[in-house]
């Protein structure tokens, strides 16, 4: 149960992303019951609404959060879309520019204005305005979309083939623009897009022991540890993928035993185990996943995909993957060989994580050269676990960090000219990774997080899966609240305001605002501002005065030392937050 307002709106923001509206708006009711005045829950619920077709709803919703804070932007976007889905084209014009006039750089708003003159009719203002939204935001998919529809309507189907080739590159599950790509394919009599399944290799190594089991077998993977083929299976005629692991008598009873935990994972974003046997060969059958085309690239892993990706990309492949991590671990499955080649890439662009068990497995193998983990990936336990350690779930957590750096940056955190080298590196405590800001400065926001994702030591990373979720919440949430921004206007107001009653109303809207900033810098580890945060949250208490201090100086320290934010200090922090909310004359 929620004990307060931020509570039950982060609980409503959570079914809302999950899909659960009615859930949401429940919650969001609740928030609302403790703070009627709450502008961001307000908003909540009425983007819940318009989700749900209730516009008049919605539109008061976000009238009662614009009464509360004028200057929020989102709900004047949000209106537009209303109006704009209710026929009313002048009103929701007027919304968008609204919003565009709140914010330095309103893609979103641009986007709105763009739809709305594209059902107008009227293409050439619905063109400028989607360049606009490019302009401003390059991570966004869906203006290249509308641009395609409106290539493909005036009969430009180069152009509009080009567009939504760009929308799919930027945002590859927008499933709009993949089947645009199929129907506009068909049109100038092209292959449809993606390729479904096997390349024309030849099965050259089979086993010929699986001819009664398979057919049309093609290699299309070979390493060190295992080849792998794609087949169709002869009982019912399934194209599946078949992986011949290299072992010998030394592992071969292992290999059942390490194998059988796959078979207890099914996920979204975990490849589906058939079948594993060690007659008349070892092998393990499972589902085939075969990646996608995008331009003139196949991508079948995370491995073949161009890097770096939009950062939005980057996200939603992180969030995706720990999905399917949360669920193995849940079980105590660890996979402890996640790399790039391990993530495989469905026709929609979804990860798939493949190979759970089989890190065990290659580095008990004396026919093969591996360790049981790659050494570009590997984190320091793997290394040297007398030091640090046995692997557990806490590996798999540096393993997908590596990941997601290399996804965000184009670049590894560590690089050296031999494994020697780089286990040096790994290992040593001089060495400190560059923060993804120094390959990319707009990559700022994300350096607390990295500090954390891939600490040396384990019990200074993010002790679960979840914990990683929720600091990618918290940034989502920083950039969709613009919590910075609402800081500074509330300063701003306070300066001018020579009411008492409104100088108590907006001292504890800072309070709460700045509060709430400073736990979203906490769950993202983004140490010096969470520093600046507190020390702003100083002016507004007397009684807990020296408990900040001691926050303060311990946030000092642990700059200082490298040190990441662990749950405890965050539950802390919570408290202290709550209780100078308390002081200030807050529910």
């Amino acid at each position: 149960m929620a004990e307060n307002a931020y509570q039950w709106r982060k609980k409503g923001d959570a079914y809302k992303r999950q899909g659960h509206l009615e859930e949401a708006i429940r919650c969001y009711d609740a928030g609302l019951s403790m703070n009627p005045s709450d502008p961001f829950l307000w908003y909540g619920k009425g983007n819940a609404l318009y989700k749900m077709k209730d516009f008049t709803a919605a539109i008061g919703c976000h009238d009662r959060a614009l009464t509360l804070n004028p200057r929020l932007d989102r709900p004047w976007y949000d209106k537009g879309n209303c109006f704009r889905d209710m026929g009313d084209y002048a009103e929701a014009l007027r919304c968008y520019d609204r919003a565009i006039a709140m914010v330095p750089r309103p893609a979103y708003p641009w986007y709105g204005k763009g739809t709305t003159y594209h059902r107008m009719g009227n293409y050439d203002e619905a063109l400028s305005c989607y360049d606009r939204a490019i302009a401003l935001d390059s991570r966004l998919g869906k203006p290249w979309l509308m641009k395609g529809d409106i290539y493909a309507d005036t009969g430009a189907l180069d152009q509009a083939m080009e567009c939504y080739q760009k929308a799919v590159a930027i945002e590859p599950r927008l499933y709009e623009a993949r089947s645009r790509i199929k129907e506009l394919r068909t049109k100038l009599q092209e292959t449809p897009f993606p390729p479904e399944t096997a390349r024309p290799d030849s099965g050259k190594g089979a086993p010929p022991s699986l001819a009664s089991r398979y057919e049309q077998m093609h290699l299309i993977g070979e390493g060190g540890f295992a080849a792998v083929y794609q087949a169709r299976r002869r009982s019912d005629g399934k194209i599946v993928a078949v992986k011949i692991p290299r072992i010998d008598e030394k592992n071969s009873s292992l290999f059942i035993k390490e194998v059988a935990a796959w078979y207890n994972l099914r996920h979204p974003n975990i490849v589906t185990l058939y079948h594993a046997d060690i007659y008349p060969v070892p092998l393990i059958e499972m589902e085939y996943v075969g990646g996608y085309t995008e331009g003139d690239i196949h991508v079948e892993d995370l491995d073949t995909l161009p890097k770096p990706v939009p950062v939005m990309r980057a996200l939603d492949l992180a969030r995706n993957i720990a999905a399917g991590l949360i669920h193995a671990h849940h079980k105590g499955i660890y996979h402890l060989d996640l790399k790039p080649q391990n993530v495989l890439l469905d026709p929609e662009g979804n990860p798939r994580v493949t190979d759970f068990g089989l890190a065990g497995i290659g580095a008990r193998n004396s026919l093969s050269m591996q360790v049981g983990f790659s050494p570009l990936y590997a984190a320091p336990e793997q290394i040297d676990p007398a030091t640090f350690g046995k692997p557990d779930a806490r590996t798999d957590i540096y393993l997908l960090g590596m990941i997601f750096y290399e996804l965000l940056t184009g670049k590894m955190p560590y690089e050296g000219s031999s494994p020697t080298a780089l286990f040096g590196m790994i290992l040593s405590g001089n060495t400190r990774i560059p923060l993804p800001s120094v390959h990319d400065p707009t990559l700022r926001l994300y350096d607390g997080i990295f500090e954390k994702l891939i600490a040396r030591k384990k019990e200074d990373r993010f002790q679960s899966v979840e914990e990683f979720v929720d600091a990618l919440d918290a940034l989502t949430d920083l950039e969709s609240l613009t919590l910075d921004r609402v800081v500074e206007e509330l300063k701003e107001s306070l300066l001018t305001s020579s009411s008492p009653d409104e100088i108590r109303r907006l001292t504890q809207k800072l309070v709460r605002v700045t509060a709430e900033l400073a736990l979203i810098h906490a769950r993202s580890n983004n140490q010096t501002e969470l520093l600046c945060a507190l020390t702003d949250l100083g002016y507004f208490t007397e009684a807990y005065r020296e408990h900040l201090v001691q926050a303060c100086q311990g946030i000092e320290y642990m700059i200082t030392e490298g040190i990441s934010i662990q749950s405890d200090r965050i539950e802390m922090l919570k408290v202290l937050c709550r209780n100078i909310e308390r002081e200030n004359g807050m529910a």
